[in-house]
């Protein structure tokens, strides 16, 4: 059977729709099912570079503050408040919208052994129970893990040049000092994954880029295309 997933471009609207085809059966909805939890339960990535010219994979929590606030530069100098708020705290709605970003599924590796080269068949066979998945960008300012059998978000991650940016969606009422939801363009491009040989090792990897989400206030600001790469060998433990 074919499973299909849906998106609501406007739940803020009364008059949002669901467009579905005939004959499709809904099995889940993300949105529905990341709404019904608890921001708390959420597994959210982020990384920060290591000091040694790579990153380190960081939980996008606010125990992180420490490290998070300086890049996140939020207006109101409150990096606990915009990490939960993005989070999912205080959100009508947790999922952002999927506009420009195809999904792609991740299984088990289907490589041809003969056609990879040395050792790709063991490669095979270890990762032969790897649990389907489905990856999605979103402008939430993530990349989305999703279990294809249950619709749960198994992780998400906040690349690292969207930090600084994220404040955008917590954005300030200049005559109350109110904050409120404010829609901007995140990680707005597709993913794609392959098995690749990286000195000597077999690994899956995800690049993605960001579309009209691109640039940050870091470094050279706000100009130039992202991408960024994500080791999703094991699906449940991803690296940057």
């Amino acid at each position: 059977s074919e499973l299909h997933t849906v998106t609501r471009p406007d739940l803020s609207s009364p008059d949002g729709r669901e467009i579905v085809a005939d004959g499709v059966v809904i099995r889940w909805d993300a949105g529905e099912l990341l709404d019904a939890r608890d921001p708390s339960t959420r597994i959210i990535y982020t990384a920060v570079p290591d000091g040694g010219g790579g990153f380190a994979r960081t939980a996008f929590t606010s125990a992180n503050s420490g490290t998070l606030g300086p890049i996140l530069q939020d207006f109101q100098n409150d990096p606990v408040g915009l990490i939960n708020f993005v989070r999912g705290e205080g959100r009508y709605w947790k999922l952002g919208d999927i506009n420009h970003s195809n999904p792609v599924v991740l299984s088990a590796p289907n490589g041809v052994a003969s056609l990879k080269g040395a050792d790709y068949d063991t490669f095979l066979t270890t990762w032969e129970d790897r649990p389907k998945t489905l990856l999605v960008g979103a402008n939430d300012g993530m990349i989305h893990c999703f279990d294809v059998l249950t619709g749960e978000e198994l992780w998400a991650y906040v690349p690292y040049n969207l930090l600084s940016k994220l404040k955008n969606m917590w954005a300030v009422d200049a005559s109350t000092g109110d904050r409120y939801f404010n829609r901007d363009v995140y990680v707005d491009g597709s993913p794609v994954v392959e098995d690749v040989l990286i000195n000597g090792n077999w690994k899956t990897v995800l690049i993605c880029g960001q579309g009209a989400g691109k640039g940050s206030g870091i470094g050279t600001g706000a100009t130039g295309n992202y991408y960024f790469a994500l080791d999703v060998t094991d699906i449940e433990n991803p690296q940057p």
